[in-house]
């Protein structure tokens, strides 16, 4: 388990995994030759960057391409895209902006706890961009897992599950964020409308299904994708007959 996210230590969300790299780790760094390092930068098509979020992804790029365990579980929970909204340089220099337009301290851009609603049109698209980034950042750092995948020849027989637990607010109903206790907790399509993708064998690709889903049935889903006996009790139905 590769877990960004600090609630995921206050929740024993550890529990069951041999291995775990938290958000501080630098193990890649520390663990792993340059000889190495230039074969991942070949693999991933990309110079290594000095970002920790993606340190964390290539320690797993390595794990994949130096192992010979063709038998694995990986979880990787990205904080990205999650406010602050700071994206790494290689996607936030991309983005296009006039300064002039920006009236307001920059750190209220990448942490909005302000009304949206006081942000002019252009502060409220240059607010998204800066979360569209933090997307795009992650979409590439998914890319780089799926391409140690193909280089080993896993990736048609691996699962490869990709989800969010929540999405994001920028103004609409009056809201920004997601977070929200009592009188401003909502369940508008922003927040509880989240990606699920799911690749693999048997999978016939390219479906899009319609019915609707809650991400509390992923777990029996793999249990019964991969038939395994687990007798316990859990929250969810699996929904692999959709599939």
């Amino acid at each position: 388990a590769a877990v960004e996210n600090p609630n995921a230590r206050i929740h024993n969300n550890f529990q069951g995994f041999d291995n775990t790299i938290l958000d501080e780790s630098l193990k890649f760094d520390t663990f792993v030759p340059n000889q190495r390092k230039k074969r991942i930068s070949a693999i991933i098509k990309k110079p290594l960057l000095k970002s920790l979020v993606y340190h964390n992804v290539y320690v797993w790029v390595d794990r994949i391409m130096n192992g010979d365990d063709h038998n694995f579980f990986y979880f990787d929970w990205m904080l990205d895209p999650h406010m602050p909204y700071d994206p790494s340089p290689d996607f936030g220099n991309k983005i296009v902006v006039d300064k002039h337009k920006l009236p307001q301290n920059e750190k209220i851009y990448h942490r909005p706890l302000s009304p949206h609603e006081k942000f002019s049109d252009y502060e409220k698209r240059y607010n998204k961009k800066l979360y569209l980034a933090e997307v795009e950042s992650v979409d590439e750092r998914v890319g780089m897992l799926l391409r140690a995948l193909k280089f080993k020849k896993l990736l048609s027989t691996t699962y490869v599950i990709f989800t969010a637990d929540h999405g994001e607010q920028f103004g609409e109903h009056g809201q920004t964020g997601h977070g929200g206790f009592g009188k401003h907790t909502n369940y508008y399509n922003t927040l509880v409308k989240v990606p699920l993708i799911i690749t693999g064998p048997s999978i016939p690709p390219g479906q899009k299904i319609g019915n609707t889903v809650s991400t509390i049935g992923i777990m029996p889903t793999i249990k019964e994708l991969l038939g395994l006996n687990y007798e316990e009790s859990m929250q969810g139905v699996s929904f692999l007959p959709l599939l």
